[in-house]
Protein backbone atom coordinates (compact mmCIF):
# COMPACT_ATOMS: atom_id res chain seq x y z
CA UNK A 1 0.00 0.00 0.00
CA UNK A 2 1.17 3.46 -0.91
CA UNK A 3 1.70 6.13 1.62
CA UNK A 4 -0.56 9.18 1.57
CA UNK A 5 2.38 11.37 0.66
CA UNK A 6 3.18 9.31 -2.42
CA UNK A 7 -0.52 9.39 -3.39
CA UNK A 8 -0.39 13.19 -3.24
CA UNK A 9 2.74 13.23 -5.37
CA UNK A 10 1.11 10.93 -7.94
CA UNK A 11 -2.08 13.02 -7.92
CA UNK A 12 -0.07 16.18 -8.42
CA UNK A 13 2.27 14.67 -11.03
CA UNK A 14 -0.35 12.97 -13.17
CA UNK A 15 -3.53 14.94 -12.79
CA UNK A 16 -3.05 18.35 -11.29
CA UNK A 17 0.15 19.29 -13.11
CA UNK A 18 -1.28 18.35 -16.50
CA UNK A 19 -4.50 20.27 -15.77
CA UNK A 20 -2.50 23.27 -14.56
CA UNK A 21 -0.35 23.24 -17.71
CA UNK A 22 -3.47 22.94 -19.92
CA UNK A 23 -5.12 25.86 -18.09
CA UNK A 24 -1.93 27.92 -18.34
CA UNK A 25 -1.64 27.19 -22.06
CA UNK A 26 -5.30 28.10 -22.59
CA UNK A 27 -4.84 31.35 -20.64
CA UNK A 28 -1.75 32.18 -22.72
CA UNK A 29 -3.73 31.50 -25.90
CA UNK A 30 -6.42 33.93 -24.71
CA UNK A 31 -3.74 36.53 -23.88
CA UNK A 32 -2.14 36.07 -27.31
CA UNK A 33 -5.53 36.37 -29.02
CA UNK A 34 -6.33 39.55 -27.07
CA UNK A 35 -2.93 41.02 -27.88
CA UNK A 36 -3.30 40.30 -31.59
CA UNK A 37 -6.79 41.84 -31.54
CA UNK A 38 -5.46 44.94 -29.73
CA UNK A 39 -2.68 45.32 -32.29
CA UNK A 40 -5.21 45.06 -35.12
CA UNK A 41 -7.47 47.67 -33.47
CA UNK A 42 -4.48 49.95 -32.90
CA UNK A 43 -3.54 49.73 -36.58
CA UNK A 44 -7.09 50.63 -37.62
CA UNK A 45 -7.15 53.52 -35.14
CA UNK A 46 -3.90 54.85 -36.57
CA UNK A 47 -5.37 54.69 -40.09
CA UNK A 48 -8.52 56.49 -38.93
CA UNK A 49 -6.48 59.11 -37.12
CA UNK A 50 -4.45 59.77 -40.26
CA UNK A 51 -7.67 60.13 -42.28
CA UNK A 52 -9.09 62.54 -39.68
CA UNK A 53 -5.92 64.63 -39.80
CA UNK A 54 -6.11 64.87 -43.59
CA UNK A 55 -9.82 65.75 -43.44
CA UNK A 56 -9.11 68.39 -40.79
CA UNK A 57 -6.49 70.01 -43.02
CA UNK A 58 -8.89 69.98 -45.97
CA UNK A 59 -11.64 71.55 -43.85
CA UNK A 60 -9.28 74.25 -42.56
CA UNK A 61 -8.20 75.10 -46.11
CA UNK A 62 -11.83 75.14 -47.26
CA UNK A 63 -12.83 77.37 -44.35
CA UNK A 64 -9.98 79.77 -45.11
CA UNK A 65 -11.00 79.90 -48.77
CA UNK A 66 -14.62 80.50 -47.81
CA UNK A 67 -13.57 83.26 -45.42
CA UNK A 68 -11.53 84.84 -48.21
CA UNK A 69 -14.51 84.72 -50.56
CA UNK A 70 -16.72 86.28 -47.87
CA UNK A 71 -14.20 89.08 -47.39
CA UNK A 72 -14.13 89.75 -51.14
CA UNK A 73 -17.92 89.75 -51.41
CA UNK A 74 -18.34 91.99 -48.38
CA UNK A 75 -15.66 94.33 -49.68
CA UNK A 76 -17.45 94.65 -52.99
CA UNK A 77 -20.98 94.93 -51.58
CA UNK A 78 -20.27 97.13 -48.56
CA UNK A 79 -17.05 99.01 -49.07
CA UNK A 80 -17.64 99.70 -52.78
CA UNK A 81 -20.82 101.74 -52.23
CA UNK A 82 -19.24 103.48 -49.23
CA UNK A 83 -16.31 104.54 -51.41
CA UNK A 84 -18.72 105.89 -54.01
CA UNK A 85 -20.57 107.88 -51.34
CA UNK A 86 -17.28 109.17 -49.90
CA UNK A 87 -16.08 110.28 -53.34
CA UNK A 88 -19.45 111.93 -53.99
CA UNK A 89 -19.28 113.78 -50.66
CA UNK A 90 -15.84 115.11 -51.62
CA UNK A 91 -17.20 116.27 -55.00
CA UNK A 92 -20.08 118.08 -53.31
CA UNK A 93 -17.56 119.62 -50.92
CA UNK A 94 -15.76 121.10 -53.95
CA UNK A 95 -19.04 122.57 -55.24
CA UNK A 96 -20.34 119.93 -57.67
CA UNK A 97 -23.97 119.95 -56.54
CA UNK A 98 -25.31 118.35 -59.73
CA UNK A 99 -24.01 115.02 -58.53
CA UNK A 100 -26.42 112.13 -57.99
CA UNK A 101 -25.50 108.74 -56.55
CA UNK A 102 -27.04 105.66 -58.18
CA UNK A 103 -29.25 103.72 -55.77
CA UNK A 104 -28.74 100.01 -56.39
CA UNK A 105 -30.10 98.40 -53.25
CA UNK A 106 -32.89 98.62 -50.72
CA UNK A 107 -30.74 98.05 -47.65
CA UNK A 108 -29.10 100.59 -45.37
CA UNK A 109 -26.58 101.56 -48.04
CA UNK A 110 -29.40 102.23 -50.50
CA UNK A 111 -31.16 104.34 -47.87
CA UNK A 112 -27.94 106.26 -47.31
CA UNK A 113 -27.59 106.85 -51.07
CA UNK A 114 -31.20 108.14 -51.25
CA UNK A 115 -30.55 110.47 -48.28
CA UNK A 116 -27.35 111.65 -49.97
CA UNK A 117 -29.25 112.43 -53.19
CA UNK A 118 -31.94 114.28 -51.22
CA UNK A 119 -29.24 116.30 -49.45
CA UNK A 120 -27.61 117.17 -52.80
CA UNK A 121 -31.01 118.23 -54.19
CA UNK A 122 -31.64 120.49 -51.17
CA UNK A 123 -28.19 122.04 -51.56
CA UNK A 124 -28.88 122.69 -55.27
CA UNK A 125 -32.16 124.33 -54.30
CA UNK A 126 -30.44 126.52 -51.66
CA UNK A 127 -27.81 127.51 -54.20
CA UNK A 128 -30.51 128.60 -56.69
CA UNK A 129 -32.21 130.69 -54.02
Amino acid sequence: MESPASQHVDLYGHELLSRYLAARNAAQAVIDLNLSHLLMVEARLRENLEWVRKAEIIFIIAAAALAGICVLVLTKTVLGPLRILTDSAHKIETGDLELSVAVKSRDELGELARAFNAMAAKLREYRRI
